[in-house]
């Protein structure tokens, strides 16, 4: 490079760095005031607050028993000598069916020697009403100033034969009943729950044949929370034919989908159960085992857990709103003027899915439905949508 150009090179640089700074100052864009950013709010869903009629479900639980248990128990002495295909463990029977049979024989012949006893009885009546007839002849032979005695004309004799006809009688009559006792009967429909003995075992008075229960009905002994007592018309002794006894609809979930069998409370426990603290009820399913008509129905079982929903009082014109808008159980969130406020409530009845308010919220009021963290009052909201309040539970 010659030594002019170098002499030079600065200016020349300074003079493209000014042209260029020139050049951008020049050209640069036009400012302009934009707006103010949009202040972000929270997306909520509401549900509008309406009155409806509510009915209470009070929920229990306990264990199918037989309405009738009974141990069934041979009356005489022998061996058994038969069973019947209805005397095996789960097996029903009907009143009067013969479950087993015992050996008849000793008894068929206590049968004949109690006739034998009461026809001899009968010759001896027959003699002795003779020899009084002769008695009462003779004495009117006999001088009337002398007084004649019972025992003389035969009274005592004759009601001793009278007296010996009906012990007979008697005799024949037990003679009878147990050879009829031979053959065990059913005592009512049911069900055998467990079988003691078999064919050639040799039996008493005391000894258990079977456990049986009767299928007329089944009956489920359901505790009461002591809050819901007041929700529940209970049957009481002194108001049997004033007042409609609770429904109840006991899950079968055994079977699948679960099934709903419908009973009834039919009486209330006279004492609180000291160890749980609690009221029970009763409720009763009748004719559980006969589903000739619905084939696809399942029976309940004996000693089987099951839950329970029983119908309580209806109330009326009551706020309701789902446990998830509850918080700790005594507040909510409403909207007012687009704006989060938290309302303190006071729960009347709660149950799995839904809370009655009993004061802190009024109709035509928006709820939220939205499930929200710890929020201040205040917070300005947008709603999505508005929900319908929620319709009137079935009893």
């Amino acid at each position: 490079m010659s030594p002019l150009i170098r002499r030079f090179l600065p200016f020349l640089m300074l003079g493209l760095l000014a042209f260029i700074a020139y050049q951008i100052t020049q050209t640069k864009p036009p400012a302009f005031k934009g707006s103010s950013a949009t202040e972000p709010r929270l997306v909520v869903e509401t549900q509008l607050l309406k009155e409806a009629p509510f009915t209470v479900m009070v929920e229990s639980f306990g264990v199918v028993q037989a309405r009738t248990n009974s141990a069934l128990y041979g009356l005489i002495s022998g061996q058994v000598q038969s069973v019947s295909p209805r005397y095996e463990s789960g097996a029903f029977f009907q009143k009067g069916d013969v479950l087993l049979t015992i050996d008849p024989a000793d008894y068929a012949v206590a049968v004949q020697v109690a006739k034998g006893d009461l026809v001899n009885a009968q010759l001896a009546l027959a003699e002795e009403e003779a020899r009084y007839e002769q008695a009462q002849r003779d004495w009117q032979k006999q001088s009337k100033r002398i007084k004649a005695t019972d025992y003389a004309l035969r009274y005592p004799q004759l009601r001793a034969a009278k007296s010996n006809i009906e012990t007979a009688k008697a005799q024949l009559t037990l003679a009878e009943l147990n050879l009829a006792r031979t053959k065990v009967r059913a005592p009512y429909d049911g069900r055998i729950l467990e079988t003691f003995v078999n064919v050639g075992t040799v039996i008493g008075p005391n000894v258990q044949l079977a456990k049986i229960y009767s299928s007329d009905a089944i009956e489920v002994r359901l505790p009461i929370a002591n809050k819901a007592l007041r929700f529940i018309n209970l049957p009481e002794q002194s108001k049997v034919d004033e007042q409609k006894y609770p429904q109840v609809a006991i899950e079968n979930k055994l079977t699948e989908p679960v099934q709903i069998w419908q009973g009834q409370v039919v009486r209330t426990e006279a004492a609180i159960d000291a160890a749980s603290q609690q009221l029970y009820v009763v409720a009763r399913i009748e004719n559980p085992f006969q589903s000739e008509k619905d084939k696809t129905r399942r029976p309940l079982k004996i000693g089987q857990f099951v839950r329970a929903n029983i119908s309580g009082q209806q109330l009326k014109n009551v706020l309701s709103v789902p446990n998830s808008a509850l918080y700790q159980g005594s507040y909510v969130y409403i909207v007012k003027d687009e704006k989060l406020q938290r309302q303190s409530v006071d729960v009347l009845w709660r149950d799995q899915n839904t809370s009655i308010i009993k004061s802190g919220l009024k109709s035509g009021q928006q709820l939220v439905t939205t499930l929200l963290g710890q929020i201040t009052s205040g917070t300005r909201v947008s709603v999505q949508n508005k929900m319908p309040a929620e319709r009137e539970v079935a009893p």
